[in-house]
């Protein structure tokens, strides 16, 4: 079968490593063209008290890499629980800040009225910090709920993109507000963390050591791949579902190429498999 769309597979001595390596397999263009007018940094931070935020050290690895090429900001929302400026410096991320990196709370920032796509927004707030010009970069972690057959991975990410503080008017209509996300921002590139993997609430505290990161141009591809590790079916998960019908990215492990060695997508698989027998028993 012909693959629509590829992932890259990294474990090595550290989190830094392990990205250069994912991304230097990568045969989809990261080229940043003459277009672009920043690179715009989206990590996942639901509350710097609970487990599941994007670690500080795959941010400072991202800015690293990516900080000779073009002017970075890291982007975060307020929440009703917590401001962007705060989850910033307690996760030490005012340490990055520099000639060419800054911090931003999309919250606090110029905001503008832009058309949407109409799942359930036809019209959405959002910050003028973001333009369609600029280089997304989707920095993700996973949860996993196997009890009920659910995840937050990088479409999820895309949420914290919106400015308005109080986003609970929006879980109703969650799916179709990320589909919204989803064709309006397209990430240019997507890299989801699987350093500790969230299973079930992040109350909990139940995390998982798996290591490594899994990064690809294709968001829904990404998910999906990572989901399958699990043991979780991603055309039986609705948002991934529709994201697929609406020709947004590749569903179908099947359809997804893995890049990396067979050692690692290996150890991988076997680390994943061992986290949900731990959860299990």
């Amino acid at each position: 079968m012909k693959h629509s769309s590829e992932v890259s597979v990294a474990f090595r001595r550290n989190m830094h490593e392990s990205l250069q390596k994912a991304l230097s397999r990568l045969h989809s263009s990261l080229n940043i063209d003459t277009t672009v007018d920043k690179i715009v940094i989206k990590p996942s931070i639901y509350d710097p008290e609970l487990p599941g935020n994007t670690s500080p050290d795959i941010i400072r690895s991202v800015v690293r890499i990516f900080e000779n090429v073009s002017d970075i900001i890291i982007v975060e929302s307020d929440t009703r629980t917590r401001s962007a400026n705060d989850a910033f410096k307690a996760l030490r991320l005012d340490q990055l800040v520099g000639d060419n990196v800054s911090l931003v709370n999309l919250s606090k920032s110029h905001c503008s009225n832009y058309r949407m796509s109409g799942h359930y927004l036809k019209e959405a707030v959002l910050s003028d910090s973001i333009s369609r010009n600029s280089f997304l970069i989707n920095l993700a972690t996973l949860k996993i709920n196997p009890q009920d057959m659910t995840y937050s991975g990088a479409i999820k990410n895309l949420f914290g993109l919106l400015p308005q503080v109080n986003k609970e008017p929006l879980h109703p209509f969650l799916d179709d507000v990320l589909l919204d996300l989803l064709e309006y921002y397209r990430p240019t590139l997507t890299i989801l963390e699987l350093g500790d993997v969230v299973i079930g609430n992040r109350e909990d505290g139940l995390i998982r050591h798996i290591g490594g990161v899994v990064v690809g141009t294709d968001a829904i591809a990404v998910d999906s791949y990572c989901v399958s590790l699990f043991r979780l079916e991603p055309p039986q998960i609705p948002v991934l579902k529709r994201a697929y019908e609406l020709g947004l990215g590749e569903v179908l492990p099947e359809r997804i190429k893995e890049l990396g060695t067979d050692y690692q997508i290996d150890k991988l698989k076997e680390s994943c498999s061992s986290a949900i027998r731990d959860w299990s028993n």
